[in-house]
């Protein structure tokens, strides 16, 4: 939160701060993060094989790290392992 004072009166303000999350190779490791992560968060995605179904529904950066393939394969026999909400406004 943030305090500004204008003319006498104090104004309680809320403060947004985006965050960096690290994403590793794991069980379900960008479902998880995702869930933690707030709108604005930058996931950085480390190089590796990712076996899962994302779903995205909010504003959020991916950005690869490592410099070698990264690839998602779906958990299941579903026919995409990406979705992502029209209104989520991602950046990859």
């Amino acid at each position: 939160m943030a305090l500004v004072v204008a003319a006498g009166v104090l104004v309680v303000a809320p403060v947004a701060f985006a965050a960096t999350i690290e994403v590793r190779p794991g069980p379900n490791a960008i479902h998880k993060a995702l869930r933690s992560a707030h709108s604005g968060d930058t996931l950085r995605i480390h190089d590796g094989t990712y076996r899962e179904s994302v779903a995205i529904n909010k504003r959020v950066t991916l950005r690869g790290v490592g410099g070698r393939p990264t690839s998602t394969r779906g958990a299941t026999a579903a026919p995409r392992s990406w979705s992502i909400e029209a209104d989520s406004r991602l950046t990859i």
